[in-house]
């Protein structure tokens, strides 16, 4: 036996078992080597790990920092905290090995391509990102699936975005991001929504545009705190009344996708500012839509629409009004009650305008091409039409109907609401005669004036509303 190991056994001896057993003294020779090889595995693999976790900023000085000379704990502590600092201003933080091609993706950084087990590439979690991001973008990544483990990067994110790549189902943990603001997931391949994305109550703005979407779990309307929505382009074919619960939205967009109807409840959005429902499968809106005061831009292009609430003028924050492709066949009288200054209706199977917009031409732009307006030598059998319709209407000088809604509409009524369902109409309507601007209800008489105006085409239709005989001769 040599020196030392006589040195360490008489060691092990006088501190450890205070005995002349060679069993003993071999029992102690192998704990006290195996805690030495712990110790020296132990310093090797910190400085393993510490020699990996290369922040993407100081690749260049890479071989600089780590070469044979600079190689201690010290030299690599003080470069480490050096780039945290320079880097504690930026969103999100990229570590980068020095291993070999991704298997799947053939990258060579840790840019979250694939995580999965066949991936040499670091797993997303609060334990290998050194501080918990604000603002996460996993966009334009090629993902199939969202990365594991997404929702426990903590309640801090503010913002994702997994816009642009290839993903077809959205995790359940998703829901664990509930101080998430916005959340972009559009331009993938989903399918369906999580019924866990309604615990993010603190979302404002959502995009899930252009995907394969046909039904919204219930829970998602509980997301009150909602100002932006987008489902564009999508497979939806209904909307649920519950929608009437996403008070505070001011934006919503449900355009190119299949929807046969818009629920009343629509109406309880009264923060609503911009809605498109263009390209859908629609004949009619709302009647509540009108209660929107907020409303500042309207699209509904090719939508299918034959006709527009009797009561869209009440809509006096509407600015914007888009109609184009549908097949209308004449637009509400109370529409001239509008400060409107775009208005859109061109290709439709309009034959008139109503004639409150006949003094208002020269306040907005409007566009009214390709629609089947009457021409001069047209008038006369309209009018003669028209005339025979209403016949049944003016069987006597003024109908007990119009006498009826005339006292009413005099007395100012406040809560018409307990009135027949007719009566409410034709209260609501507001037509007044072109003549004498009296009220005009179902007593009417019609004429047609064409006008030539530079702004749109040759001649223009209007059609006149009066509510006598007397008035209409005049």
């Amino acid at each position: 036996m040599t020196s030392i190991g006589k040195l360490f056994a008489t060691f092990t001896y006088d501190l450890l078992f205070f005995s002349n057993d060679v069993q003993t003294t071999a029992i102690a020779v192998a704990v006290a080597g195996s805690l030495c090889c712990s110790i020296a595995y132990a310093i090797v693999h910190l400085i393993t790990k510490l020699h990996c976790l290369i922040p993407a900023e100081l690749e260049e000085n890479y071989d600089g920092m780590f070469n044979k000379e600079n190689l201690t704990l010290t030299h690599i502590k003080n470069q480490i905290q050096k780039t945290f600092q320079k880097s504690s201003t930026s969103s999100t933080f990229r570590f980068r090995k020095k291993i070999k091609d991704c298997l799947q993706c053939e990258r060579e950084e840790s840019s979250l391509c694939c995580l999965n087990e066949s991936c040499y590439h670091q797993v997303l979690s609060t334990n290998n990102i050194p501080f918990r991001p604000l603002h996460l973008d996993l966009s334009c990544k090629r993902y199939k699936d969202v990365p594991e483990r997404l929702g426990f990067v903590g309640s801090q994110l503010k913002l994702l975005d997994l816009s642009d790549n290839n993903i077809k189902t959205l995790p359940v943990d998703i829901g664990l991001l509930v101080g998430l603001h916005s959340l972009y997931i559009q331009n993938n391949l989903l399918q369906t929504i999580p019924v866990s994305i309604g615990s993010l109550l603190s979302l404002t703005s959502l995009d899930l545009a252009n995907n394969q979407i046909n039904n919204i779990p219930e829970s998602f309307w509980s997301l009150t705190g909602l100002r932006y929505l987008n489902f564009d382009t999508n497979g939806l074919t209904a909307l649920s009344s519950s929608i009437g619960l996403l008070v505070n939205l001011q934006t919503l967009s449900l355009r190119s996708n299949k929807i046969t109807h818009i629920p009343e409840s629509i109406g309880c959005l009264l923060n609503l500012e911009v809605l498109n429902i263009c390209d859908n499968i629609l004949t009619v809106l709302p009647e509540s839509l009108s209660g929107l005061i907020n409303l500042c831009e309207v699209k509904a292009n090719n939508c299918g629409l034959t006709s527009l609430p009797s009561t869209i003028g009440s809509c006096q924050s509407l600015k914007i009004l888009q109609l184009n492709n549908n097949r209308l066949r004449e637009l509400p009288y109370s529409i001239g009650q509008l400060d409107i200054e775009y208005l859109s209706i061109s290709d439709n199977q309009l034959k008139y305008l109503p004639s409150s917009l006949q003094d208002i031409l020269s306040n907005f732009s409007i566009h009214c091409d390709n629609n089947n307006f009457l021409t001069k030598d047209r008038v006369e059998e309209f009018l003669q039409t028209v005339n025979e319709c209403d016949q049944d209407k003016r069987m006597v000088p003024l109908s007990l109907v119009d006498i009826t809604a005339r006292c009413i509409f005099e007395l100012n009524l406040k809560h018409i609401d307990v009135l027949p369902y007719s009566l409410q109409v034709m209260l609501k309507d507001g037509v007044k005669c072109d003549r004498c601007r009296r009220q005009v209800f179902r007593h009417r008489f019609y004429n047609i004036s064409i006008k030539t105006e530079n702004w749109v085409q040759p001649s223009v239709p209007f059609l006149l509303i009066y509510c006598s005989k007397h008035c209409q001769l005049l």
